[in-house]
């Protein structure tokens, strides 16, 4: 078959099954396996393809019928024009959160803040950008052993393993026990609410449950957190930390009942209330 003919194939199988953007994602996917650009792979468009890569490109697209992640089958996402590697051992970092690292980054800049730390880093999306985009050194923490590995290896990639120092833990516990004292703290937590699991997008049955489960509200991980603020942020130091649209009131109940009353929502590029930002007083 040609390029052309691959793709409109593909096209159509994923588009049989509810793959939202069938078309893209067989570029996609296509692109991947002979690295050719879009631009380059148009040009070429109607070069016979091996048979080897026809098996290849078949086998993607038929892990991608079952709503694999396509982040998964490539192995890459963009992040703040950033490439991370990502796995089914973490999260596929999202758009939307590119607004706290850019808050973070304004942050850093207004304030002169030297020390700063990511809780549950995962791919290291947040913590990398930040060191990457600011120079700063970053804590990065993360439970999983194997979400670390995949972080770590994007800072090797990215050029910033000098700048991270990755702990594995439980939440703020390796910083506590470390005894780090941070002007700026970054939390992207489970906030799904586990009732709405079940009724989300089915790649996202193929992420980490346990970066998606944040308990009966989806607040579990914010409430286990915020009692130990303190022990982490220095006075006048920042939490940034991601929501769903409909959690601020949530977080602020929790904030005033352990007396934080400095706080700010932030709006997402679709003008969804997406992050929570508090200042210790």
């Amino acid at each position: 078959m040609t390029y052309r003919e691959m793709l409109r194939h593909a096209a159509g199988k994923l588009k049989e099954v509810g793959v939202e953007y069938p078309r893209l994602d067989a570029g996609v996917l296509l692109g991947h396996l002979t690295g050719l650009s879009t631009a380059k792979l148009m040009v070429r468009i109607d070069e016979v393809a091996s048979r080897q890569l026809e098996e290849d490109f078949m086998d993607l697209v038929a892990r991608r019928a079952k709503r694999e992640p396509l982040q998964y089958l490539t192995g890459i996402q963009e992040f703040m024009s950033l490439e991370f590697h990502v796995s089914p051992a973490v999260l596929i970092p999202r758009g939307d959160t590119e607004v706290l690292v850019e808050e973070a980054l304004r942050l850093i800049d207004r304030h002169a803040i030297n020390h700063m730390a990511d809780v549950g880093t995962g791919s290291g999306a947040i913590a990398l950008s930040i060191a990457y985009h600011s120079g700063k050194k970053v804590w990065a923490t993360d439970i999983s052993t194997e979400a670390l590995a995949v972080a770590e290896e994007n800072a090797l990639r990215l050029g910033v393993r000098h700048q991270v120092t990755f702990l594995q833990g439980d939440l703020l516990a390796p910083l506590i026990e470390t005894g780090v004292q941070v002007g700026l703290l970054t939390a992207n937590l489970p906030y799904i609410p586990t009732a709405e699991l079940a009724v989300l997008a089915p790649e996202l049955s193929r992420e980490p449950i346990s970066a998606l489960d944040g308990g009966a509200d989806g607040l579990d991980y914010y409430r286990t957190i915020l009692p130990q603020l303190k022990k982490v942020l220095e006075p006048g130091g920042f939490l940034l930390m991601e929501m769903a649209w409909d959690q601020a009131e949530g977080l602020a109940r929790l904030c005033r009942n352990h007396g934080m009353n400095r706080f700010e929502v932030i709006k997402d590029y679709g003008g969804r209330d997406r992050i929570f930002k508090v200042r210790l007083s």
